[in-house]
C-alpha cells in the first residue's frame, strides 16, 4: 500500500525537510506541502526536502491557475524535479482561494475575472474545469520539450 502525507501549510522548509527525511525512512510514497495563501511558498519550502531525501516523492498541493499561471507553475515545478532528481510532482486545482484573499469577485455572477476569456455569463464551473485543464497541457509542453512552443489556449497563452 502506498502513503502519502499532507502538511499543515504553517511547517516551516526546515521542518519540511525533518519531517521529509523521517518519512522517508519510513517507507512514505510521497509528502505534500500545503499551499495557503497566508504561509510558507509550497515550492520554495520543499527544496531542503529534497535535497535531504533520495526516493520520497514530493510536491506541491494544490495549485490553481488562478494564482499562479501555469507557465509558472511549470517553471517551478521543473526546478524543484531538476532538484530531486525527478522527484517532483504538482497538484493542479480549480480553487480560487487566494483569489479571493486578494479581493477579486470569482462569484459565477462576477463582472470582473481576472482571466480574460470569452465565457460569459454563469458559467463559472467551465471557466474553472478549462483552467485546468489549460494548465495542465501547458505543464505537459513545458515538460516534454527544451523549447518551450507558444500556447493559445481559451483561457491562458503563453509566446
Amino acid at each position: 500500500m502506498d502513503i502519502d502525507i499532507i502538511l499543515e501549510p504553517d511547517v516551516t522548509p526546515q521542518q519540511v525537510a525533518e519531517l521529509a527525511v523521517e518519512a522517508e525512512k519510513q517507507g512514505i510514497r510521497a509528502l505534500w506541502s500545503s499551499n495557503y495563501h497566508q504561509n510558507w511558498d509550497p515550492f520554495i519550502s520543499l527544496a531542503p526536502a529534497m535535497m535531504a531525501t533520495s526516493k520520497l516523492i514530493l510536491g506541491p498541493l494544490a495549485v490553481s491557475p488562478w494564482e499562479m499561471h501555469p507557465l509558472k507553475m511549470a517553471n517551478a515545478i521543473l526546478t524543484l524535479n531538476e532538484i530531486a532528481s525527478g522527484r517532483a510532482m504538482i497538484a493542479i486545482s480549480g480553487g480560487g482561494g487566494a483569489l479571493s484573499a486578494c479581493g477579486w469577485k470569482i462569484a459565477p455572477d462576477a463582472p470582473v475575472w481576472p482571466i480574460k476569456d470569452n465565457i460569459k455569463g454563469n458559467r463559472y464551473p467551465e471557466r474553472r474545469v478549462r483552467g485546468v485543464r489549460e494548465a495542465i497541457e501547458i505543464l505537459k509542453l513545458a515538460r516534454s520539450s527544451e523549447i518551450f512552443m507558444p500556447y493559445e489556449g481559451g483561457t491562458f497563452q503563453t509566446t
